[in-house]
């Protein structure tokens, strides 16, 4: 998540480094405070060169004892999702059950733009490995060389921000989905009646209008709920400012439908005076600590790091025969948390308890679960800085 998926900025490595590091730098600070409090997580390669035009960084080759090599394509680094994400790929590589299967895993780091992924992409032709999954920098822009890949019996598995090349695997969190669930518990939790505010996301991006029509479209069932707008940007200020631009006169909102962090749409209301409210919002770190500090009713969503990991165990399942048919779009079940209340949210999902998740030694701006189900990372192992 990089929370809700969104085009990110451009930028070479040499800009996005110094951006990045302090970022890190804080993460791992906070993980070996944790560590050394005793405290574990509750949730839960080289790469080669691009051709000349493309920026790559890459490092130690991870994996296990498997017949699978895997590489991993990422175009962005400067926030607190991506670091995790590949490490988390990395970690998830090296231990049960991928590691029978994953024989390596490099990871390539390129400029966010489709251009010098389509390099590193022609790059990887020259010694093609089994398995690709690719965190894109364009939804369209890689498509034909993605298709080369493909031909090359390569498996291409994308994730967070998707390729609609048809060859290629998609792993996704349901954000329509997500606006579904939270207008129908918000509706429930606010009785049918209430004005709500509803952040529409980033103006331009599919994500967001997904999430947007989907919460609407439940909010109009209920003639008893009015719902008033702004857009949050997937950004905090934004957020904020947002809110305190309705509030401002709109005193007797009820609830907040967030589609990024929540803390600070809530942060507008205390500024103007006005009591906390139930809300919904996604599993960034500081929702999850105001959550349990408030003690209102809360639905967070969540879109974790670790799809990369899910992401390389779609694509051994596909390889070994496990997964068949034709490529299509796999929608990963990601975990909701919950606080404040006993009104149930309407999903298959897993439902966690924030008292359980939240992880107040660490930075505010990571994601919750840390670690998938079916393996035990810790926040010292995933905050650790990827090898690049």
């Amino acid at each position: 998540m990089t929370g809700p998926t969104v085009d990110r900025p451009r930028g070479s490595d040499s800009a996005r480094w110094p951006r990045v590091l302090p970022l890190l730098l804080a993460l791992v600070s906070a993980a070996l405070t944790l560590a050394a409090c005793g405290s574990t997580s509750s949730s839960s390669g080289s790469g080669g060169s691009a051709t000349s035009g493309s920026s790559t960084s890459s490092g130690k080759s991870t994996g296990g004892g498997g017949h699978i090599s895997a590489v991993l394509l990422n175009g962005y680094l400067a926030n607190t999702w991506r670091p995790v994400m590949i490490r988390s790929a990395q970690l998830l590589a090296e231990r049960p059950p991928l590691n029978t299967d994953i024989s390596s895993l490099k990871v390539i780091e390129t400029d966010n733009t489709a251009q010098s992924q389509n390099a590193a992409l022609n790059n990887v032709l020259l010694n093609p490995p089994k398995l690709v999954l690719i965190d894109a920098s364009s939804p369209t822009g890689s498509n034909q060389t993605i298709q080369r890949v493909c031909q090359a019996g390569v498996t291409v598995v994308s994730f967070d921000n998707p390729v609609t090349a048809p060859c290629a695997w998609k792993i996704l969190v349901n954000f329509q989905q997500i606006g579904v669930v939270y207008a129908r518990w918000m509706a429930t939790v606010l009785h049918g009646h209430g004005l709500v505010f509803l952040d529409r996301g980033l103006a331009g991006t599919s994500t967001s209008a997904n999430f947007t029509t989907a919460a609407l479209n439940v909010l109009k069932q209920y003639p008893g709920i009015t719902v008033k707008t702004y857009y949050g940007n997937f950004e905090a200020g934004a957020e904020q400012s947002g809110v305190a631009n309705l509030v401002s006169s709109n005193p007797h909102v009820a609830g907040i439908i967030s589609f990024a962090y929540g803390a600070p749409a809530e942060a507008a209301l205390q500024h103007a005076g006005v009591a906390p409210v139930p809300l919904t919002t996604f599993s960034y770190n500081q929702g999850l600590i105001w959550c349990n500090t408030h003690k209102v009713p809360c639905l967070l969503g969540s879109s974790p790091a670790y799809i990369s990991g899910e992401a390389m165990r779609l694509g051994v399942s596909i390889i070994n025969g496990q997964r068949k048919g034709s490529p299509t779009t796999v929608f990963y079940p990601s975990p909701f948390f919950l606080s404040g209340t006993n009104v149930q949210p309407q999903t298959t999902a897993t439902v966690l308890p924030v008292s359980k998740y939240v992880q107040p030694s660490l930075n505010p701006g990571i994601t919750i679960p840390l670690s998938p189900a079916w393996a035990d990372l810790t926040p010292k192992e995933v905050l650790t800085p990827p090898s690049l």
